[in-house]
């Protein structure tokens, strides 16, 4: 598996295969320092890659 920050859809598929369809999801942006953010990240799904970054 590639690294997290960069992986293709069999990678989500297999990382996500034993989440049920229903749970919650909550994606955590890191800053410089490398703590958690509480800024809302950037979700884009343009040319059909999803890139998320911080807003």
């Amino acid at each position: 598996m590639q690294t997290p920050a960069r992986m293709t859809v069999a990678d989500l598929r297999e990382a996500l295969a034993a989440v049920p369809d229903w749970a919650a999801v909550q994606v955590i942006t890191y800053d410089a320092d490398g703590c958690a953010s509480e800024e809302d990240p950037h979700i884009d799904y343009g040319r059909g890659v999803l890139t998320i970054d911080v807003a």
